[in-house]
């Protein structure tokens, strides 16, 4: 979906004038990935903010990693009603109870999805006995690198492995096999995971001996290194689930308006998040003068870089053409918890 890579900003002859080093270098692409990181977290840019399509089972959905927040989320389709998206405070604010409370006696059949804990898996591993981990690569060369599990075994005691000297650490090591990787812990949660940086895909299951059933727990990209996923959970199960499938799971259209989260280019084929040039000059002349203590400098070209991203973002999107809507309070109180 966007225009430029890695290589186009190596190539711009207006980024090679203003960064300070050479295009070829690492140090180009670290200017260009704090520029990109900075300039998202300073607004809802051109093409930042997307539509996608996701089809979940159960209460709990976990985003893709690219997916920075939630604007806006419907349940079943393009023709319902969009649900309502509420933070971590929705549990603790709802005037009557959770959650069979306030908000949902007035609205029975609203969706409504409430953002809850990061998670470094998609799947939590099921039931109270503990699974076996199984840890997949695609790339021979990735054989041998290894993920570290932290989290909690079979009685509740946390992961933990014994060294040639009789010390215990935090954590299960997995190294890359072929097939597979495993480890003899019976793994019931997983609560943080670090990894070594792989050139291809690594895949993370539990396994079930008794059942020979293998389930999917979570897809890494190369760079994940301590990955981590946002979360929501859906609180008002909507009416327009569809039946069970014929392994009895209830599958949920969900479309979603969804803003980026910043990936860090690595390869010159990678696809920049911000590929406006103008604002990223702006941006990484700024970053240089913060390093050199020009504070003053620095504000000057932030804001210009931002006002380029605004002039794009007008030129994109012309007047008359958002839309508006007004939710009435309708007597209800409006609570801040900040």
């Amino acid at each position: 979906m966007y225009k430029f890579t890695l290589q186009d900003a190596r190539n711009s002859g207006a980024l090679k004038a203003i960064a300070g080093v050479c295009s070829s270098s690492q140090k180009f692409s670290d200017l260009v990935n704090e520029a990109q990181r900075r300039l998202l977290r300073r607004g809802d840019w051109f093409d930042t903010d997307f539509q996608i399509r996701l089809c979940v089972s159960g209460c709990t959905i976990a985003w893709p990693r690219f997916v920075g927040a939630i604007r806006g989320v419907r349940f079943g389709g393009c023709f319902t009603t969009p649900a309502t998206v509420f933070n971590q405070w929705f549990s603790f604010t709802n005037p009557i109870g959770y959650p069979n409370g306030y908000w949902n006696r007035l609205n029975s059949n609203a969706g409504v999805l409430e953002d809850i804990n990061m998670a470094p898996v998609f799947n939590d591993i099921d039931g109270t006995t503990g699974k076996l981990l199984r840890y997949y690569v695609v790339n021979n060369e990735d054989i041998g690198k290894t993920i570290t599990i932290n989290g909690t075994q079979y009685g509740g005691q946390p992961l933990q492995t014994q060294d040639s000297s009789g010390h215990w650490t935090n954590g299960i090591s997995i190294a890359a096999a072929a097939p597979y990787g495993t480890n003899a812990a019976l793994v019931t949660r997983i609560e943080s995971i670090t990894r070594q940086a792989t050139t291809g895909l690594a895949y993370l299951y539990q396994y079930d001996a008794t059942s020979n059933v293998l389930r999917d727990l979570a897809i890494y990209q190369p760079n994940d290194t301590n990955p981590r996923f946002r979360r929501s959970k859906i609180v008002n199960k909507p009416l327009s689930t569809n039946p069970p499938d014929a392994n009895g799971i209830c599958w949920t259209n969900i479309d979603a308006l969804v803003k980026v989260e910043f990936v860090p280019v690595q390869n010159d084929v990678d696809f920049l998040m911000i590929d406006n040039f103008d604002a990223l000059k702006f941006m990484i002349q700024a970053i240089n003068a913060e390093e050199a203590n020009d504070e003053q400098t620095a504000l000057v070209k932030i804001t210009k870089a931002i006002q380029e991203l605004n002039f794009e973002l007008r030129n994109k999107n012309l007047d008359g053409q958002t839309s508006v809507f007004v939710n009435a309070v309708s007597g209800r109180g409006i609570i801040n918890p900040y």
